[in-house]
């Protein structure tokens, strides 16, 4: 649902429209999009909450072995998201937070390169994994402009190690 879309500047309203989208996901996860937009400019300016909830991760396990080839037996995956778009400018943050992980499966495992690089992968998961929230979790600082945006890795990685060892990521868009 889009609502107030129009073509008239309004200098008190910079983002007039708003925008509502809601629905089902794969692996039965629920997507939620809400935001302002500002249709007008040649890219439109925006300031959009996005959360993704509750994705059973199997449903992704064709997309993890292609890219990563690592198979999911088990978990669930939630990701949420603000991105505030002014003047070609981007900023904002993607915070996926997963849960219940469990990723080797030795009854369909036959070949033994992929089996080791998937105890690799399932002791990397554990070893940062927050234990007391079972979740493994990060937050991505996004920043920059559309055509070049930044994530800073590190942060990323210091996100991980963060909330397995100092404070578990909070399910939900953070506070303003």
């Amino acid at each position: 649902e889009i609502k107030n879309l129009r073509n008239v500047e309004d200098a008190a309203a910079p983002l007039p429209s708003d925008i509502v989208l809601n629905g089902d996901f794969i692996g039965g996860g629920k997507l939620s999009i809400r935001g302002k937009l500002n249709i007008l400019k040649d890219i439109p300016d925006a300031n959009v909450n996005t959360k993704l909830e509750n994705v059973h991760l199997p449903a992704l396990s064709d997309f993890s072995n292609a890219y990563a080839a690592v198979d999911i037996r088990e978990g669930n995956l939630s990701v949420y998201s603000k991105l505030i778009i002014k003047n070609n400018k981007v900023s904002g943050y993607v915070k996926p937070i997963a849960t219940r992980i469990s990723l080797i499966d030795l009854d369909k495992d036959a070949n033994p390169i992929k089996l080791v690089w998937q105890s690799v992968v399932a002791v990397v998961v554990q070893i940062f994994t927050n234990l007391p929230k079972d979740q493994f979790a990060t937050k991505i600082e996004l920043e920059g402009n559309l055509d070049n945006i930044n994530t800073d890795t590190w942060s990323a990685v210091v996100g991980i190690i963060r909330n397995a060892f100092v404070a578990s990521l909070k399910k939900g868009l953070d506070p303003e």
